[in-house]
């Protein structure tokens, strides 16, 4: 009982300063503004898949995330601190599973040190800073059920009797992918842990079956997730951010790199980060970061025999990595959030060292430590959305979206001047999201100068014609030019970009 109560103490009060902050970002449009989650048929329509085939409601592809939310809000959340606490609980619940699962992987491989190497895996994956973006925003949540759902599935393999094994981690799979769609890495997990320890590893016909399901059952749920709505940024306008093929594949390794540099050293941590696309494979910064990665593999390879902890935890890191790696265009190409199931993976590999050996517990107790002094330093940025993007531009000074948040802040306390600066500078740096811009001429408008607004939002809708905000506000300033017929094609331009109904 004691490793549990410890882990749970470590994965919630760290986290106990930043309870009460607003919400913040993506919080906004996710939760506060969300009309679904108000509208009286939400439950039925979540419980029936129908948000699958409605492009209206966001995130309508991953009911596990809607039903938690719903669930929330049934039991009286509307504050940022109610959905948190279940963000928190959902945190603890992920380093317990990865506790209890590594625990009966190494004791049935006949591990004596199972229990400690199991406790300190589940303690730095509790207090890992780079977990904190997901575990502190409400509307960051499917990271953190996806995994979940998968460590139970993972702790249910073995259990002896099919009848009951097989609907549950089914069950398990279904719920995780209805998450967010990078669960799709667990049949490959499952088949790691095999791989890496014999006594995990079921009779082959079972074993390719299994496999084979899994895959299925994946390929099955994007098939039916991504009928009516684009897989990320693939097929979608280009937002200035997202790695246009093939520079994604040129990309990926450099992403990888920077991904384990976060897990070993998680600091500065930040809320968006500007990649540089890398153009050609022959590029240093293709080739070194492959290099790179390829070495980290082949050490897996040659670990397994007499490592397998260290097998199974690098290649944990490359399977988590995958789903976002953005073979699949993401719209935001990297995010400390994404690596939450990589954070399992590098603990893990803490779990690696001789936990017997005192210089090796004093060292890893200290950087549990140094993790939750981090974490602290970490959660003062979240205290609402001025803070938040300050913070972000300390990090990176080339973020449209801090200097958009910062012109926003500046704007709701009533400085036009100072939020102009701010939106001039994200529309120069990002041209493509046209959220500045269209603010922009929002301060036009309410200084009388309509034509300039319009002006302002003709050229925001010839950027992003998909941009349904650009529309409707270029709608509303052509009424107040008298401009009639114009107001109503602008105005039926943006019920039809829309996805989301709110014009």
């Amino acid at each position: 009982m004691r490793p549990f109560l410890l882990l749970l103490a470590f994965a919630t009060l760290p986290y106990a300063p930043g309870l009460f902050h607003e919400f913040v970002y993506d919080d906004h449009g996710a939760l506060v503004e969300n009309r679904f989650w108000t509208e009286p048929d939400a439950w039925r329509r979540v419980l029936t898949f129908q948000t699958f085939r409605d492009p209206r409601v966001l995130d309508g592809q991953r009911p596990t995330l809607l039903l938690s939310v719903l669930l929330d809000r049934a039991l009286g959340a509307r504050a940022a601190w109610q959905f948190r606490i279940t963000n928190l609980a959902l945190h603890a619940v992920c380093a317990l599973l990865l506790y209890r699962w590594l625990v009966g992987v190494l004791r049935r491989a006949g591990d004596p040190a199972a229990r400690a190497r199991a406790f300190f895996a589940g303690l730095v994956f509790a207090a890992h800073p780079l977990a904190s973006e997901a575990v502190q925003v409400p509307s960051y949540r499917e990271d953190l059920l996806a995994l979940g759902w998968m460590l139970a599935a993972l702790a249910l393999a073995p259990v002896r009797r099919a009848a009951v094994r097989a609907p549950l981690q089914v069950l398990c799979a279904l719920l995780a992918l209805g998450a967010k769609e990078s669960a799709v890495a667990l049949p490959v997990l499952l088949a790691l842990a095999g791989w890496c320890f014999p006594s995990e590893r079921p009779a082959p016909r079972r074993q390719w079956t299994e496999l084979a399901i899994g895959i299925a059952l994946a390929a099955a749920w994007f098939a039916f997730a991504f009928a009516v709505r684009p897989a990320q940024a693939l097929g979608a306008q280009w937002n200035g951010l997202a790695l246009r093929p093939p520079e994604n594949l040129w990309t990926a390794p450099s992403l990888f790199v920077r991904y384990l540099k976060l897990l070993v050293a998680p600091w500065p941590l930040c809320a968006d980060r500007v990649i540089e696309a890398v153009s050609t494979p022959t590029s240093f910064a293709f080739l070194l970061p492959l290099a790179l990665a390829v070495a980290l593999a082949a050490l897996g390879l040659l670990a397994r025999p007499r490592a397998p902890l260290v097998a199974l935890g690098i290649g944990w890191l490359f399977i988590a990595f995958a789903p976002v790696s953005n073979l699949i265009p993401l719209f935001n190409p990297f995010a400390d959030r994404y690596a939450y199931a990589m954070v399992a993976g590098f603990a893990v590999l803490a779990a690696a060292l001789p936990p017997a050996d005192r210089v090796v517990r004093r060292g890893l107790i200290a950087l549990v430590i140094a993790y939750v002094l981090l974490l602290q330093l970490r959660l003062p940025d979240w205290r609402n959305d001025e803070h938040l993007w300050s913070a972000t531009l300390r990090v990176e000074p080339r973020s449209a979206r801090a200097h958009t948040g910062l012109g926003l802040a500046a704007l709701a306390r009533g400085d036009a001047a100072a939020a102009a600066g701010f939106f001039a500078r994200a529309d120069a740096l990002n041209p493509r999201d046209v959220s500045a811009l269209v603010n922009l001429a929002i301060i036009d408008g309410r200084r009388g100068d309509h034509a300039a607004a319009a002006t302002r939002l003709e050229e925001a809708v010839r950027r992003r014609p998909d941009k349904p905000e650009a529309w409707a506000n270029l709608a509303v300033a052509y009424e107040l030019l008298g401009r009639r017929e114009e107001a109503l094609v602008a105005a039926d331009r943006a019920k039809q970009a829309d996805p989301l109904g709110r014009y």
